[in-house]
């Protein structure tokens, strides 16, 4: 179980303020395409002149020398100082992300939404029209299976917005798996649910979300939907405050029964690679309709964590 980048918001309020008090985007996996600001200077890449002035993996390496056994007896009086520098640069580091506004370039966005509120999906076309009609460099991915829906109607859609059909095209989970980092922007219409949806097909980079609440449940939706056009207008136009985040890698192994050395009459025990997952909050392992117990080992960072039996 490993650590991966995520990219989440908590700001509830609306687009109505100054800029010193800008939202939150609500945003999930890697920023692509931004230019970063923060106390009035641009950082490339989130990097700032004279930050960690050994560099991020020289400071690593130091941290590692300071904790290995093999310098004991060596003179490690000058690592103390790299060591001092980078934990103060990270934490002026992690201040300026905090504060800092990105201005997103959008070229390719992906809209996802609650297939089975058919409301939902006539809202999700309201949105489409408004994109259309406003962002004309703009190409959005609707799920492939409104590509021929009554519904979403998107020859009408077209016509509508007075635009080419080229500029709606479609999203299957095959795509998304190979471009993952394809996307510059994402819009969950739903509950957290959708959001959950969302962060699942996305095996490695996500773009940042911006979540929209027409769920039961709203705690990583904290977008009105009436309050679209102003939320996404600002979003595309103005800078914006970003929150990282972490989501969880999970990889899943089999255990096979142990065979035994002819040679050595030791037992040799083999594990199958199941399957590996990115998820936002939890993961379940459920054993199905196997009669036995299971036997569950936790390992975080290959360090065994705990053993759960049931």
């Amino acid at each position: 179980m490993k650590t991966d980048r995520l990219l989440i918001n908590a700001s509830p309020e609306t687009c109505t303020k100054g800029d010193d008090e800008m939202d939150t985007m609500d945003t999930i996996g890697r920023m692509t395409s931004v230019k970063v600001l923060a106390e009035g200077k641009v950082l490339s890449n989130f990097e700032e002149p004279g930050l960690m002035r050994c560099g991020y993996h020289d400071a690593k390496n130091w941290v590692r020398r300071l904790s290995s056994e093999t310098i004991v007896g060596e003179d490690t009086s000058n690592l103390y100082p790299f060591y001092v520098d980078t934990a103060y640069d990270v934490r002026r580091l992690r201040k300026d992300i905090i504060n800092a506004k990105v201005d997103v370039q959008v070229e390719n966005l992906i809209i996802i939404c609650n297939i089975n509120d058919i409301s939902t999906v006539f809202l999700m076309r309201e949105v489409v029209e408004w994109i259309l009609r406003n962002f004309h460099s703009m190409t959005v991915y609707v799920q492939d299976i409104f590509e021929k829906s009554t519904q979403f109607a998107v020859g009408d859609l077209c016509k509508d917005s007075n635009c080419s059909k080229n500029r709606v095209k479609y999203w299957s989970k095959e795509f998304v798996k190979k471009h993952d980092s394809f996307f510059d922007l994402m819009i969950t219409l739903g509950g957290d649910g959708t959001v959950l949806f969302a962060s699942s097909i996305f095996t490695k980079d996500v773009p940042p979300i911006v979540p929209f609440a027409l769920g039961s449940l709203g705690f990583l939706t904290n977008f009105e939907f009436q309050n679209f056009k102003e939320t996404l207008k600002h979003i595309l136009t103005d800078e914006v405050r970003i929150n990282l985040r972490m989501r969880l890698q999970c990889k899943l192994y089999r255990r096979n029964k142990p065979e035994i050395d002819a040679a050595t009459g030791r037992k040799i025990c083999y594990i199958d690679f199941i399957s590996e997952h990115h998820v936002l909050n939890e993961v379940t392992i459920d054993r199905g309709p196997a009669p036995c117990l299971s036997l569950l080992e936790l390992y975080g960072n290959d360090s065994l964590m705990t053993k759960v039996q049931g």
